[in-house]
């Protein structure tokens, strides 16, 4: 879940006490009123729009687990985006309030908006103007498989992805190959990515090999995107996960520690991620004369989905927790990503 203010919750079940677990927004970093957040997730990676209502535009972000987020580039929407197939224009002044109708592999496939078509304080009884709900078709994106196992970089040769067929959607027949790129998002929404190379046909489905080169992909990647158009010019795209990525990673997050009368520190450590953790360590540090000192260290045993320990942690300076510093609490471990929290210490009088 995503809160107005920008901040990841998370609940074991959705019926579970959410728990906020994120230290900052995950908003685009840019000036915004930010309002009227919405977060779906599909068989591939979960998305989030949100609306700047002050400049009437939203944003689109993208994440693998929901935790960590990337914003694409442009605008999700804007005013002027309603335009009919008879060419009938709907000038709105304002979409706000969006939702997300999804199909059963969780795609969107239709975006809902509440609209009006002058400023809000405008809108007076008994005038001509009201909100309005309306719903937007939109194009489905493409099941894509990703065949390489092997991770692409810079060198690789040529890439090769499978296009499904669907109800509806004939990869035999539907696609101008020759408009297709394959890469990073952030290469393949400009017109970059690898090119098409061949074709080959699998039953119903359709196998596109590509070029390696340009294919963009960086450590920051998590899924590949087929950008390209259909043969009567209509958008065509899909994503696909890469395979050396893991999406499933625990997620650790500690709460302020505890002071004992002993003057022991006791840490509570919940893993909010859909898989156990390793056995980790932790470093508690106080910063002091503009540097960072270690006052307590020690291991955090293997932690179960949505499950929490409490750790006991010898100090090392049992005078100078008791003052009001600035503290740091890493914890770390193989193939885990660092988690830092920073924070001022409690007030212990």
């Amino acid at each position: 879940m995503v809160c107005r203010g920008g901040g990841i919750w998370v609940s074991e079940d959705g019926t579970a006490t959410y728990e906020q677990v994120s230290d900052k927004s995950v908003y685009p970093h840019v000036e915004g009123a930010f309002e009227d957040p919405v977060i779906w997730r599909d068989n591939i990676q979960y998305h989030m729009i949100v609306n700047d209502w002050l400049g009437r535009v939203a944003y689109y972000l993208r994440s693998k687990d929901g935790f960590q987020w990337k914003t694409d580039p442009g605008e999700a929407y804007v005013p002027g985006i309603t335009n009919y197939e008879d060419g009938t224009r709907e000038d709105w002044f304002k979409y706000e309030r969006i939702k997300i109708l999804q199909d059963n592999l969780g795609r969107a496939i239709q975006a809902n908006f509440a609209v009006i078509d002058t400023l809000k304080k405008e809108d007076k009884t008994r005038d001509r103007h009201s909100s309005k709900n309306i719903g937007i078709p939109l194009v489905v994106g493409r099941q894509i498989e990703l065949l390489d196992n092997k991770e692409i970089t810079e060198s690789t040769k040529s890439i090769s992805v499978k296009i499904m067929a669907e109800e509806g959607f004939d990869p035999h027949k539907d696609i101008n190959v020759n408009s297709l790129r394959f890469g990073a998002p952030e290469e393949v929404n400009f017109g970059r990515g690898s090119q098409i190379k061949k074709i080959k046909k699998e039953g119903t489905n359709l196998i596109l090999t590509f070029q390696g080169s340009g294919n963009g992909f960086t450590d920051s990647n998590f899924v590949g995107k087929l950008l390209g158009k259909t043969n009567d010019g209509k958008l065509l795209f899909g994503y696909s996960r890469l395979p050396w990525v893991d999406f499933y990673e625990p997620v650790l997050s500690a709460r302020i520690p505890k002071i004992t009368e002993d003057g022991r520190l006791k840490v509570e450590i919940n893993n909010y991620g859909l898989v156990s953790s390793n056995s980790s360590k932790i470093r508690i540090e106080i910063m002091e004369n503009k540097s960072w000192r270690e006052i307590a260290s020690g291991e955090i045993p293997k932690i179960d989905s949505f499950q929490n320990i409490v750790i006991d942690l010898h100090c090392n300076e049992k005078n100078n927790v008791k003052l009001e510093k600035e503290f740091r609490i890493t914890m770390y471990g193989n193939n885990q990503n660092p988690v830092i929290l920073i924070r001022k210490w409690p007030s212990q009088e």
